[in-house]
């Protein structure tokens, strides 16, 4: 529900800072590292571990996912390829024996070998 009361407009007020200011505000947070260095290095190295563990994770789903992406680009395509190539083989070797193997090499290529009897 709006209300009918005017709302004053804020005045910004910018603080000025001396030049040496934040050199006071980091020997203050040096002295109190110093005063309680346990807390403050078990949060630099927990906070400095997640980061690490992060970058894995994110390089391990990089990995899979790049081999998945081959693998399905492999399978698409040789599965066609050895399709059509059984058709033309079972039509022009009718009478002779033959196994044809198909063999998935490291995720990233698809090879037939044709042994004959």
């Amino acid at each position: 529900m709006p209300s009918d009361v005017p709302i004053a407009p804020r005045r910004l007020t910018i603080r000025k800072v001396a030049p040496d200011r934040p050199w006071v505000w980091l020997n203050a947070g040096w002295r109190d590292l110093m005063t309680n260095p346990r807390i403050g290095f078990f949060y630099g190295a927990a906070l400095a571990a997640a980061g690490w563990l992060l970058i894995l994770l994110l390089l391990w789903v990089l990995v899979v996912v790049e081999l998945l992406l081959r693998v399905l680009k492999c399978l698409s395509i040789k599965t066609h390829s050895v399709k059509q190539y059984l058709t033309k083989l079972r039509n022009k070797h009718a009478t002779k024996p033959c196994k044809i193997i198909t063999r998935l090499v490291t995720g990233v290529n698809c090879i037939r070998i044709l042994v004959h009897n």
